[in-house]
């Protein structure tokens, strides 16, 4: 019976990780739609305000390159501005423009209006319920991710992101 309820749960993963695919590529604008690396980094700066590239390559588990590239991208498109941080004139504090954040207000409005409508029909207790147990099982992953790098020699920071973050990832 276990064996039976992995396997859906697998294939029901494998079949929604599209799904959610999909709805990214139909949220925000013509002109901003924003790819999932660059609306994790948005959000990030969107909910904690300004912050050095080295934080967030630590916070998403990434190479300080890896991010440094995403947000060359954001800048280039006028979404993220850097300025001296003031705290240390040497670093640089990433920060969102007004553009940046419409971008972003408008992408997390459409994700979570479309939400709204999937679950519309569902009891109350029942979203509490899944909102619960979604929370859980991708705090588990990032434990076992975080096992599986460490044994594999590749331990890099992972993301701590909680539940609010969960929510940036539709």
């Amino acid at each position: 019976m276990v064996d039976e309820a992995i396997r859906r749960v697998e294939v029901a993963l494998t079949v929604m990780a599209s799904r959610v695919h999909k709805v990214h590529l139909l949220t925000g604008d013509k002109s901003h739609r924003l790819e999932r690396s660059a609306y994790n980094v948005l959000g990030r700066l969107f909910d904690e305000g300004p912050r050095r590239l080295s934080d967030l390559a630590a916070v998403f588990g990434l190479d300080i390159s890896t991010v440094s590239r995403q947000v060359q991208s954001l800048e280039a498109a006028g979404l993220v501005t850097r300025e001296r941080d003031p705290a240390d004139g040497r670093a640089h504090l990433l920060r969102l423009t007004s553009a940046g954040e419409t971008a972003m207000r408008q992408t997390r409005n459409r994700r979570r209006g479309i939400l709204r409508d999937l679950l519309g029909s569902w009891p109350d207790d029942d979203v509490a319920t899944f909102a619960e147990l979604l929370e859980r099982f991708d705090s588990d992953m990032r434990a076992r991710i975080g096992e599986f790098s460490r044994s594999q020699g590749t331990d890099r920071p992972t993301a701590n992101t909680g539940p609010t973050d969960d929510a940036k990832e539709l």
